[in-house]
């Protein structure tokens, strides 16, 4: 993957279905206080991700959580208030966008000669596969955006091969892309989008 040229912007049109994927835990189970390892997500058509999610999303952050450009994250939020947990519920509860996810712990038992890694890309994949046959409006695009990881990189880049998809018997381009920081994104909005670079590692970007 290092080898390859990198795409300068990844332009994609209003009718691309966006998927935002990063990892949980570790794939070796590394971490004995969270010997877990998954990946999750959300999915967007692209025409919507701005005012479904990175404008809502901002404006809960600079209501609850001290100002829309503060990074976020689950594991960091030791003591929130019940005015917070509200806020987050009703964020999820009120945007309509598709979320994914597939955990895995340390005691799961692997078919002979598979990876933590394998299982779980193949297990997102599904999940990819499943919504393909139910979203609405029917996407012309798709685009993968995963947010960088030195450690995972090449691994992600070849477990989500692929330059084309079929959705009802079509076969429709694929965008791949690595972005520093998925928050990054969100709170550019839409127009941060052009700004995911293509497959390399450490690569993509945002700003």
């Amino acid at each position: 993957m290092a080898n390859q040229k990198v795409a300068a912007r990844l332009q994609v049109g209003p009718n691309c279905l966006l998927f935002f994927i990063d990892e949980t835990g570790h794939e070796t189970f590394a971490d004995k206080k969270y010997p877990v390892f998954g990946l999750g997500g959300c999915a967007i058509n692209s025409s919507s991700a701005a005012a479904v999610i990175a404008e809502p999303w901002r404006a809960t952050k600079a209501a609850h959580f001290g100002g829309e450009d503060i990074p976020l994250h689950a594991n960091e939020l030791r003591n929130p208030t019940t005015e917070q947990l509200d806020a987050l519920s009703k964020f999820f509860r009120e945007q309509q966008f598709a979320r994914l996810a597939v955990t895995m712990s340390k005691s799961a038992v692997l078919p002979t000669g598979k990876t933590p890694l394998e299982i779980i890309t193949g297990s997102m994949m599904n999940r990819y596969t499943d919504l393909l046959r139910r979203v609405s409006p029917e996407p012309n695009e798709l685009a993968f955006l995963h947010e960088a990881s030195n450690r995972l990189d090449d691994a992600i880049e070849q477990h989500f091969g692929g330059t084309v998809a079929q959705i009802n018997g079509k076969l429709i381009p694929v965008h791949k892309g690595l972005i520093k920081k998925i928050a990054r994104l969100a709170r550019a909005g839409s127009g941060g989008l052009h700004h995911a670079r293509g497959w390399k590692k450490g690569c993509a970007n945002s700003s």
